[in-house]
């Protein structure tokens, strides 16, 4: 794990990492065969990176006292009997989360790309995840000032890799060292 992350002047889960992002934004733009796979990528990316930022404060949870009080103490007290555990024990507890965090996000990219769900009352749902690439052209007092570049649907009715994506994430991103 990252020593320097989290920050522990800051309340737990306050905060958490830009991603290494497996390409870049001249990349996409240049690399029309592998497009959609590249934007589903990042977001795929960006999904595993707040997992091992939350399995980096459980960690830090565990070992550092100081930083379990800004959690607040019911919120610190399954982290401070895990404390206690052997350092076996702790490693187990935290592959289970890290096991349980896997299969929330493969849970939840089932669930976008299932396609319609049928709500009561004869309505459905679906979802549409779209990534829009942008440029910065600038920066002002207000922020940084941004111009579209590109802008690709990952999922839709018509198309989705994200069912396909989940276990090359994981093996692109999915390792850690908990």
């Amino acid at each position: 794990m990252d020593q320097s992350f989290p920050n522990r002047s800051v309340k737990p889960f306050r905060m958490g990492r830009i991603p290494s992002y497996p390409v870049t934004g001249d990349q996409l733009l240049a690399d029309a065969e592998n497009r959609l796979q590249n934007h589903a990528d990042i977001f795929g990316c960006a999904l595993f990176q707040s997992r091992n930022d939350i399995l980096s404060t459980l960690v830090a949870l565990v070992e550092d006292e100081d930083y379990r009080t800004k959690f607040g103490k019911v919120n610190s007290e399954p982290f401070a009997a895990l404390a206690e555990l052997l350092p076996e024990s702790q490693a187990a507890a935290m592959k289970i989360a890290e096991l349980a965090m896997n299969r929330l996000i493969e849970a939840m990219v089932g669930q976008l790309a299932a396609g319609a769900r049928a709500l009561p009352g004869d309505y459905c749902v679906s979802y549409k995840l779209e990534a829009q690439l942008e440029k910065i052209t600038g920066a002002t007092t207000n922020g940084v000032k941004l111009k579209k570049v590109d802008k690709c649907t990952i999922l839709d009715a018509n198309q989705s890799v994200l069912s396909a994506s989940f276990n090359r994430w994981l093996q692109r991103f999915g390792k850690t060292t908990v």
